[in-house]
């Protein structure tokens, strides 16, 4: 998916649903791995740049998020 600001692609995201894996030692406790990658173009990267990766796991039977992790950049802001 792009990003378009006025007619000009800005950046790409990619969020997908990468397996479904048991929660630690827990067999019976499935959880869906999701991960979130936003990227923004070169050229916009001049102006502002986007570098954001989010991981999560979401319980398939509750629905629920058990893990979350953001690691993200935009501009001159990192957390």
């Amino acid at each position: 998916m792009e990003a378009v600001e006025n007619g000009v692609p800005a950046g790409k995201a990619l969020l997908e649903v990468r397996r479904t894996e048991a929660l630690d030692s827990d067999k019976d406790r499935l959880v869906w791995v999701i991960e979130l990658h936003v990227r923004s173009t070169r050229a916009m990267s001049l102006l502002y740049d986007v570098n954001t990766k989010a991981r999560s796991r979401i319980d398939v039977k509750g629905g629920f998020s058990r893990f979350f992790n953001l690691d993200r950049k935009e501009g001159d802001t990192t957390t």
